[in-house]
């Protein structure tokens, strides 16, 4: 039962790819390496309201790294960024092209999910012009290593094993970490994704987390998306007890977290992401759906987490 529970978390992955890849077809963001992590067949044209959608969700994890980097001497050579949960997310290789990558970033996923990738990567030439030759693999854990980019296999809720994968993985415990969850908690009961999160603390002292999940199960709405969730397979288990932006900052406080903050994505849109970058939205299609808009990213959550008051992840006000 755990083994296909598993396999449909997994496969929400290239549901979520397959999302972004249709924003990214309509100039939403640049990304030219998403399309060929995508089977062909998959390629889908997606709402605007979820292609919007999207693209604040995007917007929100791209912002934290920029905004992570700048608090710290080096910057972004500086920096560590481990993305939890990865699945066929492009971020690495988006910064690298804009030669905007940290010192190192490391994808963590499920065996087969890296197995797939890591061949995807090694062989289409669009990420061997990149990123050149991969070392070998160094373990069954590790399956596609440069001295920036690590793609690497780990049940994020067994600590000792995600250890020992870091570790290989040539992480650093003592460098400035951002941990990225996006959609990734909501799919891990409450007691493991706690101790996840205080794990995070005790092994990095100058570390941020973002993440982002689906929130607002008791109305008609969450009531649908969380029964949805259930007929694919891949259940929102703890849903039910950080079901609001309050309980998602007090979670990252009571784990440790010195300060927190959270928002729904309708707020993180409205407030965080400038003028400029709206109208330009505004101009890629035809846009109407706003009393359904504001009713849907209501029902996702972005938080933060940092560990030391100088650590600074959000994008001001506008």
């Amino acid at each position: 039962m755990e083994e296909d529970s598993n396999s449909a978390v997994r496969s929400t992955a290239f549901t979520a790819a397959e999302s972004k890849l249709s924003a990214v077809k309509l100039g939403y963001w640049e990304d030219p390496f998403l399309e060929f992590l995508i089977p062909v067949s998959k390629a889908i044209r997606g709402a605007p309201i979820m292609n919007r959608g999207y693209f604040a969700r995007v917007n929100a994890f791209d912002s934290a790294i920029a905004n992570f980097s700048a608090g710290f001497e080096n910057g972004l050579k500086g920096i560590q960024v481990v993305n939890l949960g990865a699945g066929m997310d492009t971020t690495f290789f988006r910064l690298k092209k804009a030669n905007k990558n940290p010192k190192l970033f490391v994808d963590v996923d499920f065996k087969e999910t890296c197995i797939n990738k890591a061949h995807l990567i090694s062989t289409l030439p669009i990420f061997v012009s990149l990123m050149g030759q991969p070392v070998r693999q160094q373990s069954d854990q590790i399956f596609y290593k440069t001295d920036e980019y690590v793609l690497a296999a780990s049940n994020i809720c067994d600590l000792n094993s995600l250890q020992t994968v870091l570790t290989e993985a040539g992480v650093s415990f003592s460098l400035p970490t951002l941990f990225m969850f996006e959609c990734v908690l909501v799919y891990i009961y409450p007691g493991p994704g706690n101790d996840l999160m205080k794990w995070i603390i005790k092994n990095f002292s100058d570390s941020a987390i973002i993440g982002y999940d689906p929130i607002g199960p008791d109305d008609a709405f969450g009531k649908k998306m969380v029964d949805n969730f259930i007929i694919k397979g891949s259940p929102l288990v703890s849903i039910s007890t950080y079901k609001t932006t309050d309980s998602y900052r007090q979670r990252l406080l009571d784990n440790g977290f010195l300060k927190s903050e959270s928002e729904t994505l309708v707020e993180y849109f409205n407030r965080r992401i400038t003028r400029q970058e709206k109208a330009r939205v505004n101009r890629l299609e035809m846009f109407d759906e706003y009393e359904e808009w504001n009713l849907m990213l209501s029902h996702y959550c972005i938080y933060y987490g940092c560990t030391k008051e100088n650590i600074h992840i959000l994008n001001e006000e506008i």
